[in-house]
């Protein structure tokens, strides 16, 4: 996770939101990593936001998406 974490890049872009790239098109340096580890904590704040909450006992819960 890390090597790709630092193989990725934040371009500068007018567009709204947080993009994240490769250094270059054809690299071939790896980034799904990283690209995977934001798109989880994403959806991970939209889950906390909308109230799911880690029960106190330490167990999680489950959601299936259909």
């Amino acid at each position: 996770l890390t090597e790709h974490v630092l193989n990725a890049r934040r371009p500068v872009s007018p567009r709204a939101g947080i993009q994240i790239s490769k250094e270059f098109p054809d690299s071939s340096r790896k980034i799904d990593a990283a690209v995977a580890a934001t798109l989880a904590w994403a959806a991970r704040l939209d889950a906390l936001s909308a109230g799911f909450q880690k029960h106190a006992g330490g167990k999680g819960r489950i959601i299936v998406l259909q």
